[in-house]
């Protein structure tokens, strides 16, 4: 399981993943490891090259390794390069309960070209693909869905916004008791039309949103 947030605003974009990851065993059981490789990028190589920001949701292979995208591809054909390696070969091993394979798949898909607008889009195997509107919010794998929250207009209303969400939902998944569904630190990408950076958030206060 994974929990993914992803805000879009003019000044750029947001996206959030867990750190959480479900390794299945041949005995039948599963660990929970804690990994940061659920934040993959894709940077670009000219200043006319695309480059992008995903977090992805569904089986996936056991480790993940950054791709490269077609030279001078645009944002969508970037978006379904990155798309089709997720979901295309993801075989479940026999040893993985049949209650556990789930084949949906999401994602969350952010950047563009250097210094053009910042886009955000969700990929999933139950609809096609859709664009987010500036201010409004997309969840993946525990938050999937879309909400249109209080006004966003700047990159920290976009990150507050973000990270209430993703906190919100990380404590109900304690609270319901699915175990190693998700987990902290929360890795967080923030993408301008000049530049990708990462940070990691720890585990927030309980009094606090976020």
């Amino acid at each position: 399981m994974t929990l993914g947030v992803g805000c879009v605003v003019e000044p750029g974009a947001i996206v959030i993943v867990d750190s959480a990851r479900l390794v299945y065993q041949k005995d039948g059981g599963f660990t929970t490891k804690i990994t940061d490789d659920k934040l993959l990028m894709a940077e670009a190589v000219t200043d006319r090259d695309v480059r992008i920001v995903v977090a992805h949701a569904g089986p996936s292979f056991p480790e993940i390794r950054q791709r490269s995208l077609p030279a001078d591809d645009d944002f969508a054909g970037a978006a379904h390069t990155v798309w089709r390696a997720f979901t295309e070969n993801t075989r479940w091993p026999s040893y993985v309960p049949a209650d556990h394979r789930i084949n949906e798949h999401e994602a969350l898909i952010a950047g563009g070209r250097p210094g053009e607008p910042v886009r955000l889009q969700r990929w999933g195997t139950d609809s096609p693909p859709r664009e987010a509107d500036l201010g409004s919010l997309f969840g993946i794998g525990l938050a999937s869905g879309s909400w249109q929250p209080r006004p966003l207009r700047t990159l920290v209303d976009a990150i507050a916004a973000s990270m209430e969400l993703f906190t919100e939902k990380i404590r109900q998944a304690v609270r319901d008791g699915i175990s190693g569904a998700a987990a902290w630190p929360a890795h967080v990408a923030i993408v301008t039309p000049e530049s990708v950076e990462t940070y990691e958030f720890g585990e927030t206060h309980p009094d606090c949103l976020w």
